[in-house]
């Protein structure tokens, strides 16, 4: 059911959005999230939060800044990610005690 639900979603939204900003928004929170957590609830409840900020921090920051509202929205999901993808590499090469 969920995967039909995002289906029609994806279907609708792809004219109007824009099938970069739509493919940015799906992959790029949901891969932040999976590095962050261990469980699939956890990582759909993180990507979806991650969305939502993403979003919302694009438009308000657009409005503030004269830049596209897709741009600022797909960089801050990118900067999410690369903060995400620093931290892991980071744990990684920290010794463990």
């Amino acid at each position: 059911a969920f995967m039909a639900i995002m289906a029609g979603v994806i279907t609708i939204s792809v004219p109007a959005v824009g099938i970069l900003l739509v493919f940015a928004l799906i992959v790029t929170p949901a891969a932040t999230a999976e590095m962050l957590t261990a469980s699939p609830l956890r990582s759909m409840v993180v990507s979806g939060v991650l969305c939502l900020v993403s979003i919302w921090g694009g438009l308000v920051i657009s409005a503030m800044i004269p830049l596209p509202p897709s741009f600022v929205i797909v960089t801050l999901s990118t900067l999410f990610w690369a903060l995400a993808r620093t931290g892991a590499a980071i744990r990684r090469r920290s010794p463990r005690r």
